[in-house]
């Protein structure tokens, strides 16, 4: 864990310097502003909170604008249902996990080091906006007598708030391969829900595809 953190540390160190260049010839005088546009779809993991903490897997889609620095993000993905009797994807406390679905739309910051998709450059990101998660029915068992009865703890609900993100992406070319490290979460609309505060914080590894003009 910490070679993975002084490996992330290191990377952002490389990118900076040159992103904050990115905008200026080689007199110092600002460029005109490019407009980048990027398609990607990521693979990880995280931890849903929902008052009972469970780690899974999550898969997401995102469409991504940037007018020079400043620029929007659309994410829409989902974590597959997964119940504790069918085995654990992650050890945790409780491995049960509902069906949630989650979309953000997040107002973008980026630096970039290379203006053209021309060779290798790379990209940093942070991200900030609204987002909302809708949740499926959280279940459990309990004990009747000689069997088990399966008792509907929270029904499906929106959890409506906010997300915040980091993107880190390296271009060769036009392709696009990332890293992304956030959190998103908001308060349920159903008074039953188990905790006033529902969240998940998220990482995954993002393939796709980028152009400008």
């Amino acid at each position: 864990m910490r070679s993975a953190g002084v490996f992330f540390v290191s990377v952002l160190a490389t990118l900076l310097p040159v992103a904050a260049r990115a905008e200026d010839d080689a007199f110092g005088r600002p460029l005109p502003s490019v407009t980048r546009y990027a398609f990607g779809a990521s693979a990880g993991g995280g931890f849903l909170s929902d008052g009972e903490t469970r780690g899974a897997l999550a898969f997401s889609f995102d469409a991504r604008l940037h007018r020079g620095r400043h620029g929007g993000l659309l994410r829409f993905g989902f974590i597959p249902p997964h119940d504790a009797t069918a085995g654990s994807w992650f050890s945790g406390p409780q491995p049960s996990v509902p069906a949630t679905f989650f979309g953000d739309a997040l107002y973008t910051l980026q630096e970039a080091s290379g203006r053209r998709m021309k060779g290798f450059n790379g990209a940093l990101s942070v991200e900030i906006g609204p987002s909302f998660m809708a949740l499926g029915s959280t279940n459990t068992f309990a004990d009747a007598g000689s069997g088990q009865v399966l008792v509907e703890r929270t029904p499906a609900h929106l959890a409506l708030g906010g997300c915040a993100a980091v993107h880190v992406d390296f271009f060769f070319w036009t392709q696009m391969i990332g890293l992304v490290l956030g959190y998103r979460g908001g308060v349920p609309t159903t008074a039953s829900a188990l905790a006033p505060w529902e969240g998940m914080a998220f990482g995954g590894l993002e393939i796709g595809q980028a152009f400008v003009r």
